[in-house]
């Protein structure tokens, strides 16, 4: 019989439908200090929708919120810039359309297994932003702000949740 630790598993259930059922595995784990049988793993059940999309007025004491600009693409392929209202909170950069929108948009960030590096300046609409990208193991994320004090704000903020991230996945630093 094969066994799996915990925290490999919830590593590698980064899908929202699936974060759930990780953190409610990953509470079970640190109860019973004990490993997982993987056919002992039941994920297919939708998690409970406050937990996979909360609302922006949910998210009380994040470690860092504001707008952001987000480099998306209008019919696919014309390049364009999403003003887009984050939020990082936990091992997560939640984007929201507004501060009142009652779920993300599109799939929180998960900063545990990001890399973020600042990009070049660029003018956008006759003013110079500053870009800088979050990579995950999924996806690329372009975001920019008019404000270089701004992305350095986020980035170092980004940083620190990682490295607060890892060390609670490896048990070195209390949840």
């Amino acid at each position: 019989q094969r066994r799996v630790h915990g925290t490999v598993l919830i590593g590698l259930l980064r899908t929202p439908s699936k974060m759930a059922d990780a953190y409610r595995l990953s509470e079970e784990i640190s109860k019973d200090n004990d490993e997982v049988k993987i056919e002992d793993i039941k994920v297919d059940a939708p998690a409970h929708p406050s937990i996979e999309n909360p609302p922006a007025s949910s998210l009380k004491h994040p470690t860092v919120e504001g707008w952001l600009l987000k480099r998306g693409y209008t019919c696919g392929c014309v390049p364009s810039w999403k003003r887009r209202y984050c939020i990082l909170k936990g091992a997560f950069l939640f984007k929201y359309a507004s501060p009142a929108s009652n779920r993300p948009s599109g799939i929180p960030i998960p900063v545990s297994d990001c890399q973020i590096e600042i990009k070049s300046t660029v003018a956008h609409q006759g003013k110079p932003i500053y870009q800088f990208v979050i990579t995950t193991l999924r996806k690329e994320y372009l975001l920019a702000s008019g404000d270089s004090d701004d992305v350095n704000k986020w980035i170092e903020a980004i940083k620190d949740t990682k490295r607060k991230v890892v060390k609670q996945a490896l048990g070195h630093a209390p949840i």
